[in-house]
C-alpha cells in the first residue's frame, strides 16, 4: 500500500523459476525414479516462461531456495540433502554441471524477462540455520539478552552460513549486474559483519519458523532493510501501480 503496488505471486513447491531447467528433487534417488512433483517442476517452467512472454509486468522477482542446488551436503556439522538443477534439453546430472546450468540459464531468464519489457529482480537465499528453532527463545526474556536468544537459536556461525551462499550469492550479482537487473542478497541484511551469528531473533521476535524459511517477522525485516537500501526501485516510482510476479 506504501507504494501502490500490486503482485500476482506465482509459485510451484520447491521448484526455480530459471526457464529451460528444472529440479532434482533429491539426488540420485530421484534421477532414476521421479517424483510426480519432479515431473511438474519440469512442465512448471516453461508455464512461467510463456506467462512472461505474454502477459505485461513491470517488474519480475525470482526467489528459491539456491544452496541446495549447488553446494556441499555437509554442512558445518549437519549434512544437507542433494538436488541439482537441470538442463531440459541436455541433462547432466553433477554439482558442477547443476551450477553450469545456472550460470546460463539464469542468464537466459533475466534476458527472457527483460525482452518482455519487465526489469528482473532475483533474491538471493535466506541464511540457513542448521537445524529446527522450535522453542529456541522460549526463556524468560528478562534473564537474558537479545544477542544471547540469537546466538541460542542459531547452530551455525556466521562464517560457514557466508560460505555456503557463495556460488549463488556471487552469481546472482554478476549476471544481475551485467544485465542491468537487480540483486537482493539476503546474508547481506541479515548477516552483518563483525557478528558472529546471523540475525534470527530481533526486537522481541523470533524471524524463522524452521531452518530455512523466514516468517512473516522475517520478511517485514528484510523488506524494510531492502527499503534502506539505496537500489530500492519503488520509491522512485511511488505513484505507479505495478505488477509483481514472482
Amino acid at each position: 500500500n506504501k507504494y501502490n503496488i500490486s503482485f500476482t505471486f506465482f509459485t510451484f513447491t520447491g521448484c526455480p523459476p530459471v526457464f529451460g531447467t528444472y529440479k532434482v528433487y533429491g539426488a540420485p534417488g530421484a534421477i532414476q525414479k521421479e517424483s510426480m512433483k519432479q515431473i511438474k517442476c519440469r512442465e512448471q517452467t516453461k508455464i512461467w516462461e510463456e506467462y512472461v512472454r505474454v502477459n505485461k509486468f513491470d517488474y519480475v522477482i525470482l526467489s528459491s531456495r539456491w544452496n541446495w542446488l549447488f553446494e556441499p551436503r555437509k554442512y558445518y556439522d549437519t549434512k544437507q540433502r542433494r538436488d541439482l538443477l537441470v538442463d531440459k534439453s541436455n541433462p547432466k546430472f553433477s554439482v558442477n554441471e547443476s551450477k553450469k546450468s545456472f550460470l546460463h540459464f539464469i542468464d537466459y531468464t533475466i534476458k527472457i524477462i527483460q525482452t518482455s519489457g519487465a526489469q528482473a529482480i532475483i533474491f538471493g537465499q535466506v541464511p540457513h540455520s542448521g537445524k529446527d528453532l522450535e522453542g529456541c527463545d522460549n526463556i524468560p526474556k528478562i534473564l537474558i539478552s537479545e544477542n544471547s536468544i540469537n546466538r541460542r537459536c542459531n547452530h551455525v556461525p556466521r562464517m560457514f552460513v557466508l560460505q555456503r551462499s557463495e556460488f549463488s550469492n556471487t552469481t546472482i550479482k554478476n549476471i544481475t549486474s551485467k544485465n542491468n537487473a537487480l540483486a537482493v542478497i539476503p546474508t547481506d541484511f541479515f548477516c552483518k559483519e563483525n557478528t558472529e551469528y546471523c540475525q534470527i531473533y530481533y526486537k522481541g521476535t523470533r524471524l524463522k519458523n524452521d531452518d530455512d524459511h523466514i516468517n512473516m517477522y522475517g520478511s517485514v525485516y528484510l523488506a524494510q532493510k531492502w527499503e534502506e537500501h539505496e537500489e530500492f526501485p519503488f520509491k522512485l516510482a511511488a505513484k505507479t501501480n505495478y505488477h509483481i510476479t514472482k
